[in-house]
């Protein structure tokens, strides 16, 4: 049959709707590039993989796939050395999870669908990319507070720190002749370092580093002298995370 025959017998809008019911971006391609066969092979095949897809449903009503995504350009980005970020790696667990577990549910019928357990044949399991994944990436595709013992380690001296900080410029706005020169009384961040904001006329009786000014002038965010070692302490144990971090997600995209 030519492609005007189809249009005439509306098959494209039979395509359209057996795409509708794919929730796989390929199975959606796959099923808009479904063409009728003379083959008397390929009719009698199809129709079995039809009849065993229905006894499936019936056995397993959960069995769906769901959730699986293309991940074959990020399989190929981390073949090249590419760095995964967490959401990346948290669909290609869902996308390979989801086709272990249909794979298992598939292959339970080796009698009643021998056309289905032949294509779930080829598909791998990769439980231990999985596991990896489970254990350091969150299922909202964040980094686990505990994906290795030195990330546990090192949020611990971070919140050790940050503590210290705090505790020394919240003594500097509420004690002493400072607490004068003090535009409000609160801690707030600027450059990624902790300031407290000190009314410009009592600048010179801060020392400190200027790290950004109000829109009006009025106010100065400084990071005061006292503070600043502990700042930078905590700026270091910030950037220790951060290579940890990046250690982890480069392990797991290998």
């Amino acid at each position: 049959m030519d492609r005007k025959d189809l249009e005439l017998l509306e098959f494209p809008r039979i395509c359209e709707i057996i795409a509708g019911y794919c929730s796989f971006s390929l199975s959606r391609d796959m099923a808009m590039a479904l063409s009728p066969s003379t083959d008397i092979y390929v009719i009698k095949t199809r129709l079995e993989e039809s009849a065993e897809a229905g006894q499936l449903l019936e056995k397993e009503t959960s069995v769906s796939m769901s959730g699986v995504e293309d991940i074959r350009d990020i399989v190929v980005a981390a073949a090249r050395g590419k760095i995964l970020d967490p959401k990346t790696l948290s669909i290609v667990r869902t996308s390979i999870r989801v086709m272990r577990i249909l794979r298992s549910k598939i292959i339970q019928y080796p009698e009643a669908m021998p056309v289905l357990c032949n294509i779930a044949a080829g598909i791998t399991e990769f439980l231990p990319i999985e596991k990896a994944i489970d254990r350091a990436i969150s299922p909202d595709g964040e980094i686990m507070p505990n994906a290795s013992t030195k990330l546990v380690s090192i949020r611990h001296n971070q919140v050790t720190k940050k503590a210290a900080l705090m505790g020394t410029l919240q003594t500097i706005i509420t004690t002493g002749t400072q607490q004068n020169y003090i535009q409000e009384p609160i801690i707030t961040e600027r450059e990624g370092r902790f300031v407290i904001p000190v009314k410009n006329e009592y600048r010179r009786e801060v020392n400190g580093i200027v790290h950004d000014v109000s829109n009006s002038g009025a106010t100065l965010f400084i990071e005061p002298l006292q503070a600043m070692e502990l700042g930078n302490a905590l700026k270091e144990a910030q950037i220790e995370e951060r290579r940890e971090i990046e250690r982890i997600l480069t392990e797991l995209s290998e």
